[in-house]
């Protein structure tokens, strides 16, 4: 079944490249923000269907032509020989541009979620921005080192999306805290004391998931990328013979 699905992907890619990352990455984003509701927040049946749709708009018509253009960038400035060296520099050059990107969600998710001042947006930027960035290291270096040296370039946004299901769902918790009501009740940006003291200990409980997920994305990292250069290597000899 895996080895189809790969198949129809391969060719769907071949056929229309951009719909079809447009599309996988859309899920991936749905997939990461449910995982984020449902595990980190577990919001049960008070699920957000309003932050999943815009999760599946930020992937597919964000997070997809980035991607694209970044990795034709690298393929571009440093040619696509699969050697250490030139992973290394494509590693760094990708890395160069994540303060920039993640800015970039973190205000266009703003902007489409609405109610949200510039003045918030920038104070979000200046709280969750270094996390963010440190994790998006830790989870993608690994990640693009093996994209470049292991994955021809029309399937390395799937295999990034199979490691981005968990960074999603990291990502979307992240850059989503609670709007400030006017009562002074809601948690502005992670940083506002709560009033009730349950809301204290379930901030605390999510807090410390979130410091844990970076390591546990590194780790889950690994080992989808050794189950996915088995998937292709099979798929690509049953395609030699």
């Amino acid at each position: 079944m895996g080895f189809l699905f790969i198949k129809l992907y391969s060719y769907t890619l071949r056929k229309h490249p951009f719909k079809t990352n447009m599309v996988t990455t859309g899920t991936v984003f749905l997939l990461g923000d449910i995982l984020s509701q449902q595990v980190l927040l577990k919001k049960g049946n008070d699920h957000d269907v309003e932050r999943s749709i815009r999760s599946v708009a930020m992937g597919s018509c964000y997070s997809t032509p980035i991607a694209l253009i970044l990795y034709n960038l690298a393929d571009k400035m440093f040619g696509r020989a699969k050697t250490l060296v030139n992973s290394i520099r494509k590693v760094a050059l990708l890395s160069m541009f994540s303060p920039l990107t993640n800015s970039c969600y973190i205000t266009c998710n703003n902007t489409l979620r609405g109610g949200v001042t510039l003045s918030q947006t920038l104070a979000q930027i200046q709280e969750t921005l270094p996390g963010i960035v440190l994790a998006s290291w830790g989870v993608w270096w690994p990640t693009s080192f093996f994209l470049f040296i292991a994955v021809p370039l029309r399937h390395r946004v799937l295999v990034s999306n199979i490691v981005g299901v968990l960074w999603t769902g990291y990502l979307t918790h992240a850059t989503n805290p609670d709007i400030p009501a006017d009562n002074g009740n809601a948690v502005v940006c992670g940083t506002n004391s709560v009033t009730d003291a349950n809301s204290v200990t379930d901030a605390n409980s999510v807090t410390d998931a979130v410091l844990l997920m970076p390591t546990v994305l590194l780790m889950l990292t690994v080992l989808l990328m050794l189950v996915v250069v088995v998937q292709l290597r099979v798929v690509l000899r049953i395609n030699r013979t």
